[in-house]
């Protein structure tokens, strides 16, 4: 039995090389993760919602800023092309980096509207 680390490992089952990943702290849950198959599969729950926007209160996250980062992590992942979601609709990175462009949305309006931005996007 393998011991993974926090952060980002990869493990072998049946001569196969699968990568775990829990990049951070708190985000959704405490127990926010993703396993990425050697047939291109990303598996995650309750993070991005293919066809529609987020749940309301962003699926119950308990940590927001958890949450962008989380998305930003496995977005930067290279090996997966479908994603499995949990409770959604099976995904592609489309439907992750739409989910990423819509929190950015929120971060730069929210920090315009608070003041903590001066400079507009570009």
């Amino acid at each position: 039995m393998q011991v993974l680390p926090n952060g980002r490992a990869t493990f072998f089952f049946e001569d196969f090389e699968f990568v775990y990943a829990t990049p951070v702290r708190w985000a959704h849950t405490g127990a926010d993760s993703y396993t990425i198959t050697p047939d291109g599969v990303i598996t995650f729950i309750d993070v991005v919602y293919p066809g529609s926007l987020p749940f309301q209160n962003v699926s119950v996250a308990q940590n927001i800023t958890g949450y962008f980062e989380f998305v930003r992590h496995f977005a930067g992942e290279p090996d997966w092309v479908y994603a499995n979601l949990g409770h959604a609709n099976v995904g592609n990175r489309k439907d992750v980096m739409r989910t990423l462009e819509y929190f950015e949305v929120q971060y730069f309006t929210e920090a315009t509207t608070c003041g903590l931005l001066k400079e507009e996007r570009v």
